[in-house]
Order: structure tokens, then C-alpha cells, then sequence
């Protein structure tokens, strides 16, 4: 009976062999460019694997996030310590890289500028999206809503949820202290056990004090503000510039209140309007001073 021969057969060098195609993302390989085609055409998944213990992903970002338990990342230039790639990432751009050598994420529409893309969307659509085109997350149990996944997740949290005495809790590993949120927790080590000097000034009491005068607070984004409207050269702010006036502001907030007060037609402004009396204001602020001096506290 006649033998049929086989396709790599037919193609076989009895001589010498040429080179073979390999595969870059795996083992494979063939000395027939159409069978090396046919695999290469084939979808393929990059298998990342974490360099300090057995934890396997398809996602180079789900990687950077893993926290592995076995790693702990140092800051090279402070003793700043993190489990998360992406956490000393940050750590680094905003605390030892100079401004201009950053890759900012710029609003198009403001001066508002961020480290992360994430952080402007934010922005934008709390900023710079009306209202009816919001994509709004709804409360299921009362009538809150939130413009973004992670607010609404607050509320429920703190509204909605009550806290069991058996619940999981946030446990400091350099002291006793202990909490239900995450957040809580990282903001502890921050005030209390972060030795960065770029990032805390560390007092009694976790409070961060001033150098160049009495002022102290125990929040270190009040501290920043701090610094950056007294103590910080004209010429080393990035001012924010009305471009209707020569008015100019060290915050994109107070920048945003000028033009509100001063160049915006009265229709075009959404009032404040008190619920107990006919009084309305352009800030929230105003609305607020108005209920405490003229209806709290009052028969």
C-alpha cells in the first residue's frame, strides 16, 4: 500500500534544516511559514507574573495593583514605604519630581491640571458637564445620587450600613489604632507614622505646624494651602488669570468665585436659595452664613 506523505514531509530538508519560526510570546515554532502564520493569527493572552510570589495575571494593570504580601516597595530618596507599584509612583511625582519635568493631564477647559488621568475626569465631570448629560448613580434606599460609582459607595456606607461589632476592621501595624474605613487608616499613617518630610510636619497630636509661623492644622491638604497662599513667592506660583480682567488667584476655586460674582450674567447663574425665606446667593457659602445669622437658633 503507497504511503502519503505528510505536508512537513513533502517540505523536509534532508541536508540541512533551516532556522524555524518561533513564537515570541510562547514555545511554539515551525519550519512552515504557513503553519508559524496560522498560529500567529490565533488570539494570544501575555501571561504577567508577580517576581515575588505565585500570583498570576492577563492584565499588566491588574498587576501593578496587586498587592503582594511578600513586597515592600522603598522610596529611594525618603523612607516612604508601599506595597503598590502605582502608589510610590505617585509618591514620587508628587514629592521628588520637579513640576516642569511632570507629564501633567491638563483641563481644556480651566487651569486645572492633575498626575492622573483618572483625577481630571473627575474633574471634568464635576466641573464642566451639565447636568442632564450625567450618567447619575441613584441611591437605592433613599433619593441621594452621585456623579461618580465611589461617592454613591460612601453613602451607603455611612448612611445606609450599620456597622456590626463583628465587621472587619482596619488595624494599624505601629500602634492600636484601628478603624472600618481604609480610608481612615491610610489618612492615620500619613499624620502619625509617615517620616517623608515632604509630606507631613509632624507635631503632637499629629498636626501639621508651620515653620514660618503659628498657623497649624491636622489635614495636610489645609496645610498646602497654607503654604502655597503665604509663604511661597509670587514668583513661583502658577497663577490662575481671569481673561476678562486683570484679576488673578493662587486657587483655581477662588478664580472660579471671581468670575461667578463679577462676569456672570444673573441668568446664567444657578442660586442658592434659602428654603426658610426669599433670600438667595451665588455661593453655597452665602447661602450657609445667611441660614446661621438670620434662622438658627431662632423661635
Amino acid at each position: 500500500m503507497q504511503h502519503h506523505k505528510t505536508r512537513e514531509e513533502l517540505f523536509e530538508c534532508t541536508e540541512s534544516k533551516p532556522e524555524p519560526y518561533k513564537c515570541s510570546y510562547c514555545n511554539f515554532e515551525s519550519h512552515l511559514m504557513i503553519n508559524f502564520s496560522e498560529h500567529r493569527n490565533k488570539p494570544k493572552f501575555r501571561m504577567y507574573s508577580c517576581k515575588h510570589c505565585h500570583f498570576k495575571t492577563y492584565s499588566r494593570l491588574v498587576l501593578m495593583r496587586h498587592r503582594c504580601e511578600g513586597l515592600t516597595l522603598q522610596c529611594p530618596q525618603c523612607p516612604y514605604k508601599t506595597k503598590h507599584y502605582t502608589s510610590l509612583k505617585l509618591h514620587t511625582l508628587s514629592n521628588h519630581t520637579p513640576s516642569e519635568q511632570i507629564q501633567w493631564f491638563k483641563c481644556e477647559r480651566c487651569s486645572y491640571k492633575s498626575l492622573q488621568k483618572g483625577t481630571l475626569k473627575a474633574h471634568i465631570l464635576a466641573r464642566h458637564t451639565p447636568l442632564e448629560d450625567i450618567n447619575w448613580f441613584k441611591c437605592e434606599q433613599c433619593e441621594y445620587k452621585a456623579k461618580q460609582k465611589g461617592d454613591l459607595k460612601k453613602h451607603i456606607q455611612r448612611i445606609h450600613i450599620r456597622l456590626r461589632t463583628d465587621e472587619k476592621k482596619f488595624k494599624c501595624e505601629k500602634c492600636t489604632f484601628e478603624t472600618k474605613r481604609r480610608p481612615c487608616l491610610k489618612k492615620h499613617m500619613l499624620i502619625i507614622h509617615s517620616n517623608c518630610e515632604n509630606e507631613r510636619r509632624k507635631i503632637s497630636g499629629g498636626h501639621f505646624r508651620c515653620e514660618n509661623c503659628s498657623y497649624m492644622t491636622n489635614r495636610i491638604d489645609n496645610f498646602k494651602k497654607h503654604m502655597k497662599e503665604k509663604h511661597t513667592p509670587p514668583e513661583k506660583i502658577e497663577w490662575f488669570e481671569c481673561e476678562q480682567c486683570p484679576y488673578k488667584a493662587k486657587r483655581g476655586s477662588r478664580l472660579k468665585e471671581h468670575v461667578l460674582m463679577r462676569h456672570t450674567a444673573l441668568e446664567d447663574i444657578k442660586w442658592f436659595r434659602c428654603e426658610q425665606c426669599s433670600y438667595k446667593g451665588k455661593l453655597k457659602t452665602n447661602l450657609r452664613s445667611h441660614i446661621l445669622t438670620k434662622h438658627v437658633g431662632l423661635d
